[in-house]
């Protein structure tokens, strides 16, 4: 991973072999990133992709092996039991051009991912919440 202060946060370049949301939390820890946004762009294999199921209450999960494009990576961070937490989602699309979507569970870099990170001075903190069973951002 690289990375490059900005006006407003970070960009990150990651590279081949690089897991995404390890990535994204291990560099909000070494910047000590309470909150912030996260997009990006790029290419990925091995990703796994969830809908939450609300009433099972519990993320299904789909696997994609192959090499894709990132298409749109839109996230966040927020505190959940005194770390930071990447919550992100995803499309990725192949060689069909046929889009699928989620919860991004997880990712490897498969060419290059471009993500830029804004960065806000307010630490957000995710807890439970009864109603679907999913931490949720607590304002």
């Amino acid at each position: 991973m690289k990375f490059q202060l900005t006006q407003h946060g970070y960009i990150l370049v990651l590279v081949p072999g690089e897991e995404v949301i390890t990535s994204l939390t291990h560099f909000a820890e070494q910047q000590n990133i309470r909150s912030g946004s996260i997009m990006g762009i790029g290419a990925v294999e091995n990703t796994t992709l969830a809908y939450y199921d609300l009433d099972q209450k519990k993320y299904l999960p789909k696997e994609f092996p192959d090499r894709m494009e990132l298409v749109s990576l839109q996230g966040n961070y927020a505190y959940l039991n005194g770390k930071p937490f990447a919550h992100c989602h995803i499309v990725i699309s192949g060689r069909d051009f046929v889009a699928y979507s989620g919860h991004l569970m997880r990712a490897t870099i498969s060419a290059t991912g471009e993500i830029y990170i804004s960065v806000t001075s307010n630490e957000i903190v995710r807890g439970p919440d009864a109603y679907t069973g999913l931490n949720l951002i607590k304002l």
